[in-house]
């Protein structure tokens, strides 16, 4: 039976506004019908009465599912929502129409007559109200003056949310650091974790920290703990979403396959209709890193370091931790120092350990992210899986987008000659550059150095001299390639001038070029019989080299087509063989 409740007898009271409660809604969805997670169901009778007249009946549960409910007379008569009864899905609360109540009250049934009501609802059971403090009022000993006074309410536990299976833990860290050689500092930090059930389908994990550390975890173990990892991630039957950190892959087609690490969000679908399956997924997020495979060969007794570069040669990159996959004559190489290699992932700098001797006939290949810190870079990503033929095919669909946002460089600026030195570059990273000299009147650590040179004429040089009198030059020397330039490095900051040829920089910067890529891929896999296999596979490409840029051959496009057939009988007899 169901408890009634008049009017003036429900609490006025603040509702608890729960972020997770509103993701689980969203999660949900409004849960009309079979959409979405399975929600519990409940029904119930009431007995009608004159008592019910101006009343409110009060449901057994809150958070009713939107227009699931079915309210029915004496087993044969619906009510019409809206018109007949009004229910209040948030706090589960029923109210009868006056004028249905009277003819119901004057049928022949009289008194008698029962309502069956039935509805689906989300299984929270939220407080009213949560406070800190309640209010208490004190009087005098006269009895004509009082006093409001606050006082602690009961401790406030998660607990009460979510139930004593929510399983949590975390830290909090507060201090300061004092030397003789440095300055007071203050030190914080805070990382927790939680997962658990919220309902009997629907799971929920998380790692949140306020961390944000630029340290990045050594390659000399075989495993890689990631301290700054966040994320939020929720799981049902057939949904899952994650928000945060999360490593995305696409996998099943030789053109559109991916694995990256990435910062936003990823949603999952997987259903069954029968013998038909479906599966989706789809992400949008910012990128860790851009993907760059490097092949080479190994040098006869030297197991390393190896550097790893960008994808132009450049040297100053960071590989992010944990993306690196490493191949030597096509083996598949495992990290650690007991393993295969070790990987500083700061300088890019691979070492081989014993075990695996290199020599010049080792053919070695790396796939790895690494950031470069020129632009913020997003990705978009979609995939769909759907099973065709009563079960014997399946065809998948699949397209990515990335690129860099040009209005939003990282570590420079783009000022007005630079845009038009970029658009003027077109797609030749060679024209988009700038001088690397810049004149001061204090501080300079080069001066110029004009001669004559025979075949050559009138050359003007960089030489170092930090202190001179006459330094009155700051230079930003860039990697051209090896003896294209006319500078080498003798160590960190300091360059000699070699000549023509002689060197492998020149006093210039790079401008980097804001580039787009995105590719679309079908792909159609048929199984007609136990022991043939069937697939075809279309994908085309488009890349933008330059996106401030118009001039021609900055865009080129692409595609690429694949046919597969397989036949692999369990038993096969050719002549006497089996």
């Amino acid at each position: 039976m169901f408890e009634k409740s008049r009017r003036s007898d429900i609490p006025r009271c603040i509702p608890a506004v729960l972020p997770v409660f509103l993701l689980l809604c969203a999660f949900g969805g409004a849960a009309r019908g079979q959409e979405g997670p399975s929600l519990p169901s409940h029904a119930g009778t009431i007995h009608l009465s004159p008592a019910l007249r101006d009343s409110l009946i009060r449901l057994p549960d809150q958070f009713i599912a939107a227009g699931t409910d079915t309210v029915v007379f004496d087993s044969a008569t619906v009510l019409r929502r809206g018109i007949d009864y009004s229910l209040g899905y948030r706090f589960g609360t029923l109210r009868l129409d006056s004028a249905f109540l009277a003819r119901a009250l004057a049928a022949p049934a009289g008194p008698g007559g029962l309502l069956t009501v039935s509805y689906r609802f989300f299984p929270f059971h939220f407080q009213q109200e949560y406070t800190r403090r309640s209010v208490v009022v004190l009087r005098d000993s006269t009895g004509r003056d009082t006093l409001h006074v606050a006082r602690p309410r009961g401790g406030f536990s998660i607990d009460d949310i979510f139930g004593a299976n929510f399983q949590k833990s975390g830290s909090i860290v507060r201090g300061f650091t004092v030397g003789s050689n440095r300055d007071l500092s203050l030190n914080s930090g805070f990382r927790m974790q939680f997962s658990g059930k919220l309902a009997s389908d629907i799971e929920v994990a998380a790692t949140l920290t306020d961390d944000n550390t630029p340290i990045q975890p050594e390659g000399t173990t075989q495993t890689i703990q990631e301290f700054d990892k966040v994320f939020v991630e929720i799981k049902s039957t057939n949904l899952a979403a994650t928000l945060g950190d999360f490593v995305l892959d696409l996998k099943g087609q030789e053109f559109a396959s991916l694995s990256r690490k990435l910062q936003g969000a990823m949603g999952t679908a997987d259903y069954r209709f029968g013998s038909i399956g479906e599966s989706a997924v789809i992400a949008g997020a910012v990128t860790r890193g851009k993907f760059n495979t490097m092949q080479f060969s190994g040098l006869d007794a030297v197991q390393g370091p190896y550097v790893l570069t960008g994808k132009n040669g450049e040297r100053a990159i960071i590989v992010i931790a944990g993306t690196e996959k490493v191949y030597v004559n096509g083996e598949t190489q495992v990290r650690g120092e007991t393993n295969d290699y070790t990987i500083d992932y700061s300088t890019g700098e691979i070492t081989f350990m014993p075990r695996r001797l290199i020599t010049a006939a080792s053919r070695i290949t790396v796939d790895y992210q690494y950031t470069d810190r020129q632009y913020s870079r997003s990705l978009f990503a979609g995939q769909s899986a759907t099973s065709v033929f009563d079960g014997r095919g399946k065809f998948t669909f699949t397209f990515v987008h990335e690129a860099d946002n040009p209005d939003a460089p990282i570590d420079f600026t783009v000022t007005d000659s630079a845009r038009q030195v970029l658009e003027q570059a077109g797609g030749d990273r060679n024209k988009a550059v700038q001088s690397g000299v810049s004149r001061v009147d204090t501080g300079g650590i080069y001066f110029r150095v004009d001669t004559l040179i025979a075949g050559r004429g009138a050359v003007s040089y960089y030489r170092y001299a930090p202190g001179d009198t006459a330094a009155h030059y700051l230079v930003t020397f860039s990697f051209v390639g090896t003896g294209q330039g006319e500078y080498v490095r003798q160590q960190v900051g300091v360059f000699i001038w070699k000549g023509a040829g002689g060197g492998d920089y020149e006093p210039i910067r790079y401008l980097p070029l804001p580039q787009s890529q995105q590719v679309m891929d079908f792909a159609l896999e048929l199984q007609p019989v136990k022991s043939l296999k069937v697939s075809g596979e279309y994908a085309g490409s488009s890349f933008n080299a330059n996106q401030f840029s118009d001039l021609p051959g900055v865009t080129s496009t692409g595609v690429a087509t694949k046919f597969a057939l397989a036949f692999s009988p369990r038993d096969m007899t050719w002549g006497d063989l089996t």
